[in-house]
């Protein structure tokens, strides 16, 4: 089981069962020792202060909650249970930049471990810092939050979710698992492969799976998936991504308004109602990702994409990578990063490769 709560402007659902089953049934008298509480929130550095979350309830036991970004760009966290109180603060150096960022309260009560962990989507930053005697969250208390709404959302939190397991953070698995990878025996869908398995890669040559994984997330903000439509960008199906996911670009337009061969954007930049369009609306989506053993582009259903870089899960500092969603490849299987020479477009740069 995994995602049990969702939250945003429009709805708040909860279901102790997960949120795609049909069962409703759960004991709310039960305790949730392992979870994630998950935010997406814009920072607008004008704004003096800004609240992220919050909430106070009185049953099954007093506890309040309060997630806040400070004027100087810090997040702080103030939790209590009753008469204990677990705070924390994360310098995060936002104090004059505009992010989206994705907030992670994880917490392992058994093991006495908790972490926040903030992904940066607009400067690729991850920043996670770890607090001691994490408290339980009591389902009677997920209850009250999301079916009932005692969980405020601020002004700039676009969503929250409520899992109860500790699910990976940092950077995600960003294509949709009906993606189709070229290997030497054929088309493979990318959930069927395994380590060790050979792949064709966008420049024709071999390279070898080092990992492949899965992962589930709230079909919301940064995570509502979108759909690449063939024929456009050489795709022979249709493909739904992340909106994160790093895509590259290349042809005469390219050539004539940058004077490179080759740019690299964010599928997010390049929605135009026909090649990249918004996917039909779900509560959970289920991306995929490869990681090779060398640093290379991958060619999925006919079109180039960047793999995850798991360079970037590591410079989250010494708990990313045992929290990430690659945590089970071991760091001596790396491959190089690739190479970071081709130009990235910014946002406002997107629109004139559109089509």
């Amino acid at each position: 089981m995994t995602w049990i709560a969702l939250k945003d402007s429009f709805t708040s659902l909860f279901n102790p069962a997960g949120l795609t089953s049909g069962s409703k049934h759960g004991n709310l008298n039960t305790l949730l020792t392992t979870g994630t509480l998950l935010f997406e929130y814009r920072h607008d550095p004008e704004q003096v202060a800004s609240e992220i979350a919050r909430f106070e309830i009185d049953a099954p036991w007093q506890e309040c909650f309060s997630l806040n970004m400070e004027r100087n760009g810090d997040i702080t966290l103030h939790w209590q249970q009753a008469s204990e109180t677990r705070k924390l603060q994360l310098a995060t150096g936002f104090d004059k930049i505009r992010e989206t960022l994705t907030i992670s309260l994880i917490w392992d009560a058994p093991a006495r471990r908790g972490l926040v962990s903030v992904t940066c989507h607009d400067t690729g930053r991850l920043l996670q810092k770890r607090f001691d005697s994490p408290f339980p969250l009591s389902v009677a208390t997920a209850e009250s939050l999301f079916r009932r709404s005692a969980l405020k959302l601020g002004k700039g939190t676009r969503f929250a979710a409520l899992a109860d397991t500790a699910e990976p953070c940092g950077p995600i698995a960003t294509i949709g698992v009906t993606g189709v990878i070229e290997t030497p025996q054929g088309h493979t869908r990318i959930p069927d492969l395994t380590p060790g398995d050979p792949v064709i890669t966008a420049t024709g040559e071999i390279a070898t799976v080092r990992w492949v994984g899965r992962q589930v997330l709230p079909a919301r903000g940064i995570f509502a998936p979108l759909m690449m439509r063939a024929p456009y960008r050489g795709l022979r199906e249709d493909l739904l991504i992340a909106p994160t996911q790093t895509l590259r670009l290349k042809g005469s337009r390219i050539e004539y308004v940058f004077g490179r061969e080759e740019v690299r954007a964010e599928a997010r930049h390049l929605i135009d109602g026909k090649s990249i369009v918004r996917a039909n609306k779900r509560l959970l989506v289920e991306y995929a990702q490869i990681i090779l053993d060398r640093p290379a582009l991958l060619q999925v259903s006919g079109t180039d994409l960047e793999p995850l870089d798991p360079h970037r899960v590591i410079a989250g500092g010494p708990h990313a990578h045992s929290n990430s969603v690659i945590a089970a490849l071991p760091q001596a299987l790396f491959p190089a990063p690739l190479p970071e020479h081709e130009r990235a477009l910014r946002q406002y740069e997107a629109p004139a490769v559109t089509y």
